[in-house]
């Protein structure tokens, strides 16, 4: 039994968004780099992300020390720390979430190529219709057709080159069979394959009756070059050479500086606030006057008590006074 992880980029509306990989392996790498196992492609993502390995009857994820963190739920693991993971879990990596599939048979588990071709999907979501690169091209390098590109058409199509009329594209070839290939386009790329031609095709100058094609291949049909050109894979190699992008954090609710006593004062003030400056004042003026209430203001000392403590004071002052008077007033009668 093996695993699924449902891949989606969460900004994403179309109902095709979700990607799906199958696995059946020890370790299952997740990140941006060239040669993982599910390759995201965003500059939120590290280069070796997160992994999977296999523990007991399921698997477990750890961070390996990424710069923005793995999320299960919404909750950041600790980096290194294994994490059982559970049918119906939602790994947050990025822009995108995986949803964990555990236990299930696998009967074709996902390879490079399928991954590299899912990445390559991803990025077109992730840059936006206005933004997507190009299909890939044939563009020819050689001969009467010399300049001319042939552009693919989306998976999945076959289109045939050689010498013969009835091929999809005409190579004005003397050397190329009448059907010299057949391009089958799928999702997991171009496959150049040999419908029986008497010398087959060579790739970057190595003789082949099958061969899957990769971003700037030179593919030999007879005495013609031709280069396949993948926008998306260039766009895709440009991604992973750069570096990671700390991602923003969620913006916090906004809070109040002020301390309860000043938001009373601006209770207690707000019709003077409001109030139209009088004619021949600046605009100014009146902000430099309003600065200082800006600041939180210090609570106010109670003055009740302090008045009632004074009081006392007085009265016994008082009474030491009209005590001293009537001793000075009997010493002088008595003398």
């Amino acid at each position: 039994m093996g695993i699924r992880l449902r891949v989606r980029f969460r900004r994403a509306t179309d109902s095709g968004s979700t990607m799906s990989y199958e696995f059946d392996q020890e370790r299952i790498i997740l990140g941006r780099e060239r040669g993982a196992d599910i390759q995201l492609p965003a500059t939120e993502v590290s280069g070796k992300h997160a992994s999977l390995c296999v523990r007991g009857a399921g698997y477990v994820i750890v961070d390996e020390g990424s710069t923005n963190g793995t999320r299960i739920g919404g909750e950041r693991l600790a980096p290194g720390r294994p994490k059982l993971l559970k049918s119906g879990d939602e790994i947050g990596i990025g822009p995108f979430t995986l949803r964990v599939e555990a236990g299930v048979p696998v009967a074709a588990p996902t390879n490079a190529d399928r991954t590299a071709a899912l990445a390559r999907d991803l990025l077109r979501q992730v840059l936006g219709p206005g933004s997507a690169p190009a299909a890939p091209t044939l563009l020819v390098l050689n001969g009467p057709r010399e300049g001319q590109s042939v552009p693919l058409p989306p998976p999945p199509a076959r289109l045939t080159l050689g010498r013969g009329e009835n091929s999809d594209f005409v190579l004005e070839d003397a050397d190329a069979s009448r059907e010299h290939v057949q391009l089958e386009i799928d999702l997991e790329g171009v496959l150049v394959r040999d419908l029986g031609s008497k010398n087959g095709f060579f790739v970057n100058g190595r003789a082949s009756r099958e061969r899957r094609l990769a971003h700037r291949d030179e593919l030999q049909i007879g005495a013609t070059f031709l280069a396949f050109l993948d926008p998306a894979q260039e766009a895709l190699d440009e991604l992973i050479a750069a570096e990671d992008v700390v991602a923003a954090l969620p913006s916090a609710p906004e809070l109040s500086t002020q301390t309860p006593s000043s938001q009373d004062a601006e209770g207690t003030t707000g019709e003077a606030q409001d109030a139209t400056p009088e004619p021949g004042a600046s605009e100014a003026e009146p902000a430099a006057e309003d600065a200082p209430e800006l600041q939180a203001a210090p609570t106010p000392t109670p003055r009740r008590p302090a008045r009632s403590a004074d009081w006392v004071i007085y009265v016994l002052a008082a009474a030491v006074l009209a005590a001293s008077a009537a001793s000075l007033v009997w010493l002088l009668g008595g003398s």
